[in-house]
């Protein structure tokens, strides 16, 4: 492979790379600055939702996990829209 093809192919990488970050920066607002986000606790290696949200939209190419505020059961919506159930608060 000529070396232009891998700088080519090197760039393409980091523009896909470039892109996904920017996605997770406006999923998590805390990534940007540093700073902790009010909504998501990242600690130890653990995540932590806050106990009750409006179940959010979908977003392509992503499933979002979520405790949905009627009920506080853990849910997640897929890219599709679809809505799965994956844990019970009771």
């Amino acid at each position: 492979m000529a070396d232009e093809q891998i700088i080519a192919r090197l760039m393409a990488q980091v523009r896909d790379l470039e892109s996904r970050l920017r996605v997770l920066e406006d999923m998590i607002p805390s990534l940007k600055g540093g700073g902790i986000d009010s909504r998501v606790l990242l600690r130890g290696g653990m995540i932590g939702l806050v106990d009750g949200v409006t179940a959010p939209g979908a977003l392509a190419g992503y499933a979002m996990i979520y405790v949905d505020t009627s009920g506080g059961d853990l849910k997640v919506v897929f890219s599709d829209g679809f809505v799965r159930t994956i844990g019970l608060d009771s």
